[in-house]
């Protein structure tokens, strides 16, 4: 089972990922977060596999939030959604 933590600002897309994401087998959703600090936090606590993060949101933006996990060398895998060029 993949363990995944799903973090955005907008609530519609994070809840779209999430309902996405509960349909699909072998893969559980551990956490959501509306913000990088939150996410940070869950991220250390749980330690998902996975963790999907808009890559601007309030608070911390993923790219610091990925250096910040980098430097802990925590095992969980980043993928960072943007909808900039």
């Amino acid at each position: 089972m993949i363990k995944i933590l799903i973090a955005d600002d907008h609530t519609i897309v994070r809840q779209g990922l999430c309902s996405l994401i509960e349909k699909t087998d072998n893969i559980e959703l551990v956490a959501e977060c509306s913000n990088g600090k939150d996410a940070l936090e869950a991220i250390i606590a749980i330690t998902p596999d996975v963790a999907v993060l808009d890559i601007s949101m309030p608070e911390i933006d993923s790219i610091t939030l990925a250096g910040k996990l980098v430097k802990m060398n925590l095992k969980t895998r980043l993928v960072i959604l943007t909808i900039h060029h």
